[in-house]
């Protein structure tokens, strides 16, 4: 190795570090699945294609015949390439939580329960990893369709999981009158706003469209018994009945819940639209 490097100029090897750096940086993020915390899952094949370019361009620039010429090193063109490399090594590789994001607000109004562009969602072939349910009974399955996701009852509970979560809340701010009494389980954090009383909380989840710079807080308006007592920001299984509630002057769709079960923060921690 020290034959190998014999002859490069200390500019050329670290400009060599630093790629080969950001290269097992970007692959290592894919192997190990953190790349979920900071973008959406269907960037992945971009990111992977970075992490070869950076390899590729390391290569290319140590078999380059020119480079084994000394060369005057440009510090403050490698420190400014450094400083992002050594940011991610850093920072801790951990979920966005609510009360890091600048608008720390949840949307339960009428209206969609987060601004995307519908018209733009259309107009895109739907993805090939899009989950779609397998029918059990003709009357339970309904239609989204901007996603064409079918989405079920089992044994005539709403079942809301990481892949589904958006979907049926679309569902239930779509055709509430459909869902009252209906039982549903899901999965979120507690988040509560200023405004609510001892009793009221959102079971919220983090939704990422494109990446962690456009994450929105989503969830379903919740009612229970010393609702104070739940941890802010801590994960809980719920489980619970559909009911028709009033917020801000809106008819929405809440939870009464039944029961609940403390968990620990799971590692996908966000849902995504699509």
């Amino acid at each position: 190795m020290k034959h190998f490097f014999k002859g490069y100029s200390i500019d050329i090897l670290i400009k060599w570090t630093l790629l080969m750096g950001f290269a097992f940086t970007f692959l290592w993020a894919i192997v190990s699945g953190d790349i979920g915390l900071y973008v959406h899952p269907r960037n992945n094949p971009f990111v992977i294609s970075a992490g070869i370019v950076f390899i590729v361009m390391g290569c290319v620039m140590l078999t380059e015949s020119n480079i084994r010429t000394g060369r005057k090193i440009k510090w403050i063109g490698l420190v400014a390439f450094a400083l992002p490399l050594l940011l991610m090594q850093l920072n801790p590789n951990q979920s966005l939580k609510a009360s890091a994001l600048p608008n720390n607000d949840v949307q339960l109004s009428r209206n969609a329960p987060v601004a995307i562009d519908l018209e733009h969602i259309e107009s895109q072939p739907v993805p090939s990893d899009v989950v779609v349910y397998e029918e059990s009974k003709p009357d339970e399955k309904l239609q989204i369709p901007f996603l064409e996701t079918q989405l079920i009852l089992v044994d005539g509970t709403i079942v809301m999981d990481d892949d589904n979560f958006y979907a049926w809340l679309n569902e239930l701010y779509e055709s509430l009158d459909d869902y009252v009494d209906k039982e549903i389980t899901f999965t979120g954090f507690v988040f509560r706003l200023d405004e609510f009383n001892e009793t009221q909380f959102v079971g919220a989840r983090m939704l990422m469209v494109c990446c962690a710079a456009d994450m929105q807080l989503i969830g379903l308006f919740s009612e229970m018994e010393k609702a104070h007592d739940l941890e802010e920001e801590g994960w809980y299984h719920f489980k619970g009945q559909i009911e028709a509630m009033t917020y801000g002057g809106d008819r929405i769709p809440g939870v009464r819940i039944k029961s609940f079960e403390k968990i620990d923060p799971p590692r996908r921690a966000y849902v995504y639209p699509f």
